[in-house]
């Protein structure tokens, strides 16, 4: 019949209904009906019913829970429906109030008029309570057909939905008739069908059965949720209050365990399967995702929260600002990025394109750069920004990028050995130092590169924040695969034999206060020769060296350049950093001042 017409399946339902309706008043009429009669030993069934007294929450919810399964039926027909918007949560309502008033009618009622005895021996009771019992079967079969057809009529709807989203084989989505009859999938609703049949066993059938009705009914009340909650567009004509959906969804779930807990995970399993499905599939359709408000959302909260938390130096992770002037000309930069930001850290990467030619320092607004579109880093965000001067570009978007709670707290580029004004280069690095922001600066060595990965040398002073920095940015880099089995050297410059141990002890007690491993190495500098001639004979052979950056100060621009560039030579691949105020000093090798120094009194621009 559902193969040839739907309407027709449709139109039967008028007629069960009223078989259904008939039986209930013979029911009703016969609480009233003068010599109902009582339980008799014929009658009485061995093993029968529980009493009521000791009936467990499973039985009672069992007996129940067919009221209010029905209703999905007009849920899984409101494509038919002329006005679904309206009349689904209506009929929704109405059907599930009609069935608890029939359910809890028939409870008082069998209490009030139905002797005790007959209740709990004998399993057609109706039968001799109702006013006509032949109405009871009709009513009973008729019962049947109706959940029959309300799941055969829904079911292949439902797969020819999800076929036409391209979820499941479109063999299911093909339409036959005025009408779009489904048959395709109506077949395969049938042959389902007959597999539960001829499992034979109704309990088992009805166990899955029910734990699929639940898991809908609880991700229906968890959709609802969500989408209250985070979804701007949500207003739906029927409103209901949030705590309902919260009580609704945790009930469901408690039910599902409570009742089969191996059915509850067979469907957990199988759902995931269906939305491991969709997102492996990359299905994406022109309706309405909840997920996008919702992280929207999480973020709001997150993010207000954060920006009031006070972080410690333990707590620390790097939200760079990376001006790698194209990924594709200095790889190297993004790499080492994405190396100390590590699994925790994020990453704007902005991709400075001069033109010179413009009036406005960013004559357009910034796009998101395509060739990172495709890539699966997460916390990374590549950006490509025009601008008639790159160094007032970096300089305006470092005191502008970000907002409270993520703002950027590392600057990494690259040293400036090629640009073309490096007094400015210089300038801008002390503007950046003034944003009170961790400048990190690569200097990348084009033919030794990051070597063998097997060495990282760090180069400590005392009375510097720079130590805590560099130690930091070292645990994130050792945590990656290219560095995981990098050897790490601590090394410190000492002023005389006498202090070698004091440092040594130091040194060691702070590794173990950051839990890390290294080795310590102190350093006795050659009355014959400067810092940069120690420092380059003990690290020329190392992979990556960090050291500390001296400090920009006004008018000693040249001075800075020239220091630097006499140190990176013939070094390798280096990497210079200047700690914010964030991070504390370190009191290893801190020394007092010597008022007979040759230096005293005099500020210098010496890099360690």
């Amino acid at each position: 019949m559902l193969f040839i017409s739907t309407d027709l399946a449709l139109k039967t339902q008028f007629f069960i209904l009223l078989t259904i309706l008939l039986s209930i008043i013979s029911v009703l009429v016969g609480f009233f009906h003068p010599g109902v009669p009582e339980a008799t030993t014929h009658t009485i069934v061995q093993g029968g019913f529980t009493p009521f007294k000791t009936a467990s929450f499973t039985d009672v919810f069992a007996l129940f829970f067919p009221a209010v399964t029905g209703f999905t039926a007009g849920v899984a027909l409101s494509g038919d429906l002329k006005n679904p918007r309206n009349d689904i949560p209506k009929g929704t309502i109405l059907a599930i109030f009609t069935g608890l008033v029939v359910y809890l009618v028939l409870a008082i009622g069998f209490n009030l008029f139905v002797n005790r005895n007959l209740l709990i021996n004998n399993y057609n009771f109706l039968q001799q309570v109702a006013w006509i019992p032949i109405l009871v079967t009709a009513g009973i079969w008729g019962a049947t057909l109706s959940s029959a057809l309300g799941g055969i009529l829904g079911g292949p709807r439902i797969l020819q939905a999800i076929s036409m989203d391209g979820i499941t084989p479109p063999l299911f989505s093909k339409t036959f008739g005025k009408n779009k009859e489904p048959r395709n999938a109506l077949i395969f609703t049938f042959l389902i069908s007959e597999i539960g049949i001829l499992i034979g066993d109704l309990n088992t059938v009805a166990r899955l059965v029910t734990t699929f009705y639940i898991t809908t009914y609880g991700f229906i009340n968890l959709a609802f949720i969500l989408e209250k909650w985070a979804s701007a567009n949500f207003r739906p004509s029927f409103k209901v209050t949030g705590w309902v959906g919260i009580i609704g969804f945790i009930t469901s779930a408690i039910i599902m365990f409570k009742m089969d807990m191996p059915a509850t995970f067979g469907a957990i399993i199988i759902l995931g399967g269906l939305y491991y499905l969709i997102r492996k599939k990359q299905l994406y359709q022109d309706i309405s995702d909840v997920w996008p408000s919702v992280l929207a959302s999480l973020i709001r909260i997150t993010i207000s929260r954060f920006s009031k938390m006070k972080l410690s130096e333990a707590h620390w992770r790097a939200n760079i600002l990376l001006f790698s002037g194209g990924e594709a000309i200095r790889p190297h930069l993004m790499d080492f990025s994405k190396q100390i930001a590590g699994k925790q850290g994020l990453i704007s990467n902005f991709d400075l394109i001069y033109k010179p030619e413009e009036q406005r320092l960013f004559p357009i607004r910034h796009e998101i750069s395509p060739e990172n579109l495709d890539k699966e880093s997460e916390g990374i965000f590549s950006i490509k920004q025009y601008c008639n001067n790159i160094y007032k570009g970096i300089e305006m978007i470092s005191a502008t990028y970000g907002f409270s709670g993520v703002e950027p707290n590392t600057i990494v580029l690259g040293w400036g050995r090629q640009t073309e004004d490096p007094l400015r280069f210089a300038s801008m690095l002390g503007y950046l130092e003034n944003l009170n922001l961790n400048i990190v600066m690569l200097d990348y060595d084009k033919i030794r590169g990051f070597g063998q990965y097997n060495q990282i040398d760090v180069w400590l002073r005392g009375g510097s924040n720079n130590g805590n920095l560099m130690l930091a940015l070292v645990k994130f880099l050792h945590g990656n695969f290219p560095w995981h089995r990098a050897k790490v050297r601590l090394l410190m410059i000492a002023q005389t034999d006498q202090n070698r141990e004091k440092l040594n002890k130091q040194m060691n007690r702070l590794l173990e206060t950051m839990r890390m491993k290294a080795d310590v190495q102190i350093v006795t500098q050659n009355k014959n020769e400067n810092i940069h001639d120690t420092i380059k004979t003990h690290s020329s052979k190392s992979d990556l060296t960090f050291m500390g950056m001296a400090p920009v100060i006004p008018g000693m621009e040249k001075n800075f350049i020239e220091n630097a560039d006499n140190l990176y030579r013939n070094l390798g691949t280096i990497v210079l950093v200047k700690a914010s105020d964030f991070f504390s000093e370190l009191d290893i090798g801190k020394q007092k001042p010597n008022n007979h120094s040759e230096n005293s009194g005099k500020k210098t621009a010496e890099h360690i």
